[in-house]
């Protein structure tokens, strides 16, 4: 039971990872539709193979009690490629830079599982069933940190160790071990990258305000000059204006005295 609800865990926090990886812009439908292949993919790799010996033989078999067969991995075959397409569909960001962060986390757990199977005879244990949902959480972590520039390798390899450690806490562990470590695997998984997003979302909100408080600033200098400007023409229009007036002045005062002087010659020649 363990080890579905560590699988069922992984899921969700798989297609979280993928809705803040990149700018996914899909319908509640696409998601509602995903999440339901992915979820019936996991449970006919889960409960497959017992409802087929059921159907055929009419005796029901315990599916947690053999372990994670083949068809879990094939699940997760399933459930990585949904999601891979659910992205390229309705991401804004290019598929050629999107598709590889996206697919990752699910194909390492199929590759994982698969491989466990391979090791375990066909089916893997639970406990290494449950513990390999450490790997895949770390790549999360790394991809999305490298995704957002927000964490580097030390947090990364912080994260690690203490995957680690849960994992083969999981793995070796009694059942209240195994789900009190796993517990404390999802929640140190969530507690940072949910601190990253929030410092990241801080971070932009600061910068973006203070982008503004400089744009402001700058318009309102911009505009007190262009008054300025503005006043200093009226003001060398009208120095213009009187400038003209006074010439206009200068030329009539010059030019009244001069008919004054030929005014006599010519009552002169008139009375000759």
């Amino acid at each position: 039971m363990i080890a579905l609800a560590a699988q069922a865990a992984l899921l969700v926090a798989y297609a979280a990872y993928v809705r803040s990886l990149g700018r996914l812009r899909a319908s509640r439908g696409a998601w509602a539709t995903a999440l339901l292949i992915c979820a019936a993919a996991l449970a006919c790799g889960w409960f497959g193979a017992a409802l087929a010996s059921w159907a055929l033989t009419g005796a029901w078999a315990d599916p947690l009690a053999a372990g994670a067969g083949w068809g879990v991995a094939a699940a997760w075959a399933v459930a990585t490629l949904a999601l891979t397409l659910l992205d390229a569909f309705f991401d804004e960001e290019p598929l050629a830079l999107m598709w590889a962060p996206v697919a990752a986390p699910g194909a390492l757990s199929c590759v994982l599982l698969a491989c466990a199977a391979a090791l375990g005879g066909g089916a893997a244990p639970l406990g290494v069933t449950a513990a390999l949902v450490g790997a895949p959480l770390c790549l999360m972590f790394a991809l999305a940190m490298r995704r957002r520039g927000s964490g580097g390798r030390r947090e990364t390899a912080l994260l690690a160790c203490v995957l680690a450690l849960c994992s083969a806490a999981v793995a070796l562990g009694e059942p209240a071990v195994a789900a009190g470590a796993l517990a404390v695997e999802l929640l140190v998984y969530l507690l940072l990258t949910g601190g990253f997003e929030r410092l990241r979302r801080g971070f932009e909100t600061s910068t973006e305000r203070f982008q503004q408080e400089v744009l402001s600033r700058q318009y309102d200098e911009i505009r007190s000059i262009y008054l300025d400007m503005r006043g200093w023409r009226h003001d060398y229009h009208n120095h213009l204006q009187v400038m003209k007036a006074d010439l206009a002045q200068g030329f009539s005062g010059h030019a009244t005295p001069k008919n004054h002087a030929h005014a006599p010659a010519h009552h002169q020649t008139a009375g000759r």
